[in-house]
């Protein structure tokens, strides 16, 4: 048996987060998977799962206790060979408001 890599996303800084679970989904191989672990349901993950590996993963909720739910990611459908690189925003500081001044 292989031990699954679990992600605590809520132990990661918030910049980090959606960029830890991506890398994890990539070096996947077929049919593998692993599990993350959130605080609340992680709608906006999901939706750039979809926007940038649409049809790649399939997400199954495992359990739900102490305020926490555990989701299994796997990987069912090979990466293309001209994968788009990831358009997330990086910032450094992750205070999640910006202003650029000109």
């Amino acid at each position: 048996m292989d031990t699954k890599q679990t992600i605590f996303i809520s132990e990661l800084p918030h910049s980090e987060r959606h960029l830890a679970v991506f890398n994890a989904f990539d070096s996947l191989a077929l049919q593998d998977s692993f599990e993350i672990v959130v605080d609340h349901e992680p709608r906006g993950l999901i939706r750039q799962f979809q926007q940038f590996r649409g049809g790649q993963s399939a997400w199954k909720l495992i359990k739900q206790e102490n305020g926490f739910i555990w989701f299994q990611i796997s990987r069912i459908l090979e990466a293309p060979e001209n994968q788009p690189e990831l358009a997330i925003e990086h910032h450094g500081c992750g205070c999640g408001n910006h202003h650029h001044h000109h």
